[in-house]
């Protein structure tokens, strides 16, 4: 099938690919028909509000569907890019590569060894591959990354991040919400990543965190052989606890300070987060750190009102989208006029 092509749903379009190896390109578009382009190697055919991709050779196309819609896609050898669609996505492929853009709606993707990137996307994703990486910049949602020898990156991103890895490094940065990852040999990086649950389990792999602050929230950071490097800015307000047979953590100065066989405990600030490192056979460094220009997942800390905000989001008491409206109303940038005056006198904060 050669040329342009225009298919008419009544219904919610949804299109169901079935390809052996290709390059399909799909662009959600404010129109009401679905367009297909420059298809080569593939039949196409529309039953009812389903349009339907075949083919058992090499294709490629290009398809546009209306922004709300679905999209399934069954094959072997594939790059696959979408855009701009409002929907439910599954993708089962072997090898090859997923890029996704500006997508809204839950995405399920499984393959072996292709590599899936997620770029401004909100709504669940559930990603399974045994040796591609993942990659997910800009987007909002709850991830679920599970990977045999490959990589996840998650960056500039909020919601929630569990990640779960053979061999594969975890690096999670400038992220708003809870955190879970457990990785068989693979290293963890942690950068400012603002959530009230952050955890990290890993075999003989080594974990580097640079805490956010000044409430850090709840951070358990485990490894049986590998290293645990720890940095906390100047304004933390933390209890910690460090368990192994190598500590060096005598530059944090700590307060209240309780030391046994193996194990040192202390308190910077009010202690209001809470800090457990442990390793069994590996080192445990900690020290303190100029405070950053960025703060709890790009929120900048600046005064007392600011700091109040982010205990109430630590402690419950807001939302992340509340904390990120009463520091925008803080500023004199109201958002969108639901969070102003009234709401920062509720909290307290104009008295």
């Amino acid at each position: 099938m050669t040329g342009e092509h225009v298919f008419v749903c009544q219904g919610r379009p949804r299109l169901t690919a079935d390809v052996t190896e290709g390059t399909i390109f799909i662009r959600g578009w404010d129109g009401d028909s679905v367009r297909v382009e420059d298809c080569s190697g593939a039949e196409i055919k529309q039953r009812g509000s389903k349009i339907i991709l075949d083919s058992s050779r090499r294709c490629s196309c290009k398809i546009y569907l209306p922004r709300n819609s679905d999209v399934s896609i069954d094959g072997t050898n594939l790059e696959i890019d979408m855009a701009g669609i409002r929907g439910q996505g599954k993708i089962d492929f072997t090898n090859g590569s997923v890029f996704v853009e500006n997508w809204q709606g839950d995405l399920e993707i499984d393959c072996s060894g292709g590599n899936v990137r997620l770029c401004q996307c909100r709504g669940k994703a559930g990603i399974d591959t045994s040796s591609g990486n993942v990659e997910i910049l800009s987007s909002e949602g709850n991830f679920v990354c599970d990977t045999g020898s490959g990589s996840v990156k998650v960056q500039d991103s909020s919601g929630s991040v569990s990640a779960d890895t053979g061999s594969g490094q975890v690096q999670v940065s400038q992220f708003r919400g809870p955190v879970h990852i457990d990785t068989g040999k693979g290293d963890v990086e942690l950068q400012f990543v603002f959530g009230r649950n952050v955890y990290a389990d890993c075999g003989s792999g080594s974990i580097t965190a640079t805490l956010p602050g000044p409430v850090p929230g709840r951070w358990e950071l485990v490894t049986r052989s590998g290293e645990i490097d720890l940095r906390a800015p100047e304004n933390i307000s933390a209890r910690f606890d460090f368990r192994g047979r190598q500590l060096d953590v005598g530059d944090l100065g700590l307060d209240s300070v309780e030391q046994g066989e193996k194990r040192i405990k202390g308190r910077l600030g009010r202690g209001e987060g809470n800090i457990i490192a442990a390793s069994s056979s590996g080192g445990i460094s900690a020290r303190r750190v100029a405070a950053a220009a960025v703060t709890a997942a790009h929120w900048q800390v600046q005064d007392e009102e600011s700091l109040k905000i982010l205990r109430m989001l630590e402690q419950g008491t807001i939302s992340i989208d509340e904390a990120d409206k009463l520091l925008a109303a803080l500023n004199g940038e109201d958002q969108d006029g639901s969070w102003g005056t009234e709401q920062l006198e509720d909290t307290g904060l104009e008295d």
